[in-house]
């Protein structure tokens, strides 16, 4: 036999015998591979079926971050979908339970009253007081759904806005004009410096609604004497539309909580002798950032409170 052949001959038995071992290692690489690909989405499976199984909305894929494939784009997009899942839940479930806690105290008034007057029939003076204080619990009442129907609709955003290019100054020049019969009342005086010239697309009753909110705040909480300023400018590339008042002021611990649903600064007696129903500045905030802008508040307790908003000065014919 030929050293040729027998070259050949040692090569074929070589790879006969090399021939299952490479086999073997493409089916363990193969199925590493498919392994690797098929994981995210039985890591997507599971979690769903364990949050539609208990109920809960805080599990998460939590894909390894060093993998940068679609399949962990998917599963980056589905975390993000779960954690606003989430976020509304939770908020709704809050909501659900502030409004049953607010309600429970109205009617609860509203029923022992009408039977003290049901078993006072024969006293008109009595009567007349119970009837008195289902009047204010049944308008206090009216007044809570109200906000909340206002402050659901501002929760909703942008679906229900309707834009257009309004000129600021009018606008508050149109505010401080309907609230000025109540500020005289309180003996508070309306002072503006407005820039005549700054024009952005807003929802009108939208931005009307948050500018006598916080009016009507600094009203309420002023002093005889006292004074609401409304102070439009523009500074860098914003619009800062900033309402403030020498009031009451509001208490540094309570300055983190008063954007938030219910908070009151003030006793439950107090806020709902004023018909507060602690809905006011949530709204103004949820506006606010619905035209994608900001609010924030300093104040200081005796001295009085100073809230800005703070808008991007967009071009009056885009839409915000």
């Amino acid at each position: 036999m030929s050293s040729s052949a027998a070259t050949l001959r040692r090569a074929l038995i070589t790879m006969l015998l090399a021939m299952p071992l490479l086999i073997l290692f493409a089916l363990l690489l193969g199925y590493r591979v498919t392994r690797r690909a098929f994981t995210p989405i039985e890591k997507i499976q599971q979690t769903a079926r364990a949050i539609e199984r208990d109920r809960d909305l805080s599990r998460r894929i939590n894909l390894p971050s060093e993998r940068m494939d679609e399949l962990s784009l998917l599963g980056s997009t589905f975390d993000d979908l779960f954690d606003q899942l989430e976020t509304a839940f939770n908020r709704e479930k809050q909501f659900t339970s502030d409004v049953s806690h607010e309600l429970r105290t109205p009617i609860s008034v509203i029923i022992s009253q009408a039977e003290f007057g049901l078993d006072h029939p024969d006293d008109p003076a009595l009567r007349e007081q119970s009837l008195q204080a289902i009047l204010q619990q049944s308008r206090q009442m009216s007044q809570l759904v109200t906000h909340l129907l206002e402050l659901s609709r501002a929760a909703r955003g942008a679906d229900l806005m309707d834009p257009e290019p309004i000129n600021l100054a009018e606008l508050c020049e149109m505010v401080a004009e309907e609230l000025a019969e109540k500020a005289a009342e309180h003996d508070i005086r309306i002072i503006q410096k407005l820039d005549p010239d700054i024009v952005l697309t807003l929802d009108q009753t939208q931005m009307v609604r948050a500018l006598i909110n916080l009016m009507q705040n600094g009203i309420e909480h002023g002093h005889a004497g006292g004074f609401i300023m409304l102070d439009l400018q523009r500074r860098l590339n914003a619009v800062h539309l900033i309402v403030s008042d020498d009031g009451h002021g509001i208490p540094v611990e309570h300055l983190p909580h008063i954007f938030d649903r219910f908070y009151q600064v003030d006793t439950a007696r107090t806020a709902r002798q004023n018909g507060n129903s602690g809905l006011g500045l949530t709204m103004v905030r949820q506006i606010i950032e619905n035209h994608g802008g900001t609010i924030e508040v300093q104040s200081t307790e005796g001295v009085g409170s100073t809230f800005t908003i703070i808008l991007p000065d967009q071009p009056s014919d885009e839409p915000v």
